[in-house]
Formats: structure tokens, C-alpha cells, sequence
């Protein structure tokens, strides 16, 4: 039988307390929250996301949504097209920018978007009830600088 205890060369503690391996971690964790809250309205956190910000920069072009949502245009078209399929999202080419996507919110999206907030919201409750809202603030801020290290 193979032995199941790590062995002191792995230096587990040191594993254990990395900081990507917990942010990971955690972020299965919420993402599955998130998830099963937003399940009645067949839409994922992560398109529940994106149609946030493109209500709030409708019509907002693929380079500004991808920095909003801080992925990578190829990772933003991926997760477009369960949207444009659903007719949530619609993409045009830019008007001044002929090389450049504009992607808008429809009015299906709009729609879909105010539906979901009650199951996001509840979600978003569970999390900063369980955090305890100081925390949750301190966690916020810690999040965006962290997020601002790949700037530097």
C-alpha cells in the first residue's frame, strides 16, 4: 500500500500557505457558490460578470471588457458565445476602429442580467455574512491589489 503521509521534502507547510494555491482554492469555492445560486437563470458567474460590466459600459468595446473582467480577449471571446447564442450579447465591429469589436448588451441580456441579480444577491449575502462585513471590505481591497500586481 503506498504510503499516504507527505513526505518532509515536499515542505507541505510551505505548500499549504502559498498564495496561489489558496486563492485557487477559494476561488473553486466561490465560483461553485456563485454557480448554484445563479443556476435557476442558466447562467454561470462568470457570464453573470460579463453582462454586469456590459451594463454598465454598453456598448463597450472587447479590449475594455477583457480589462474590466481582467482575462484575455481569447478567454472573453470563449465565454461570449453561450451569450451570443442566447441572443444576450451581440457583437459588431467598431464603427471608428474597423479592426476592433464592440460588444452590447440586448435587450434579452438586460433582461437576464435583472433576473439573476436576486440569486446573485442572495449569494453575495451568504459570502459577506459568513466573512462578516469588515472582513469582507479588508478582503475586497486585498483582492484589487492584488489584482494591480500584474501592472507593475
Amino acid at each position: 500500500m503506498a504510503d499516504t503521509q507527505p513526505t518532509e521534502d515536499l515542505r507541505l507547510h510551505e505548500l499549504l500557505n502559498c498564495t496561489g494555491f489558496n486563492l485557487r482554492k477559494a476561488t473553486r469555492s466561490i465560483t461553485q457558490l456563485y454557480n448554484t445560486a445563479l443556476a435557476p437563470t442558466k447562467l454561470l458567474i462568470t457570464q453573470f460578470s460579463i453582462l454586469a460590466i456590459l451594463a454598465a459600459y454598453n456598448p463597450c468595446s472587447i479590449k475594455l471588457c477583457s480589462e474590466e473582467l481582467g482575462m484575455d480577449p481569447t478567454t472573453l471571446s470563449r465565454n461570449l458565445r453561450p451569450l451570443e447564442r442566447r441572443q444576450l450579447v451581440q457583437r459588431s465591429i467598431d464603427m471608428e476602429d474597423q479592426r476592433a469589436q464592440v460588444l452590447e448588451l440586448t435587450a434579452q441580456g438586460r433582461q437576464a442580467l435583472q433576473e439573476a441579480q436576486p440569486y446573485w444577491q442572495a449569494a453575495q449575502t451568504q459570502v459577506i455574512s459568513t466573512m462578516g462585513e469588515d472582513n469582507w471590505q479588508h478582503l475586497l481591497f486585498n483582492l484589487r491589489l492584488l489584482a494591480e500586481m500584474k501592472d507593475r
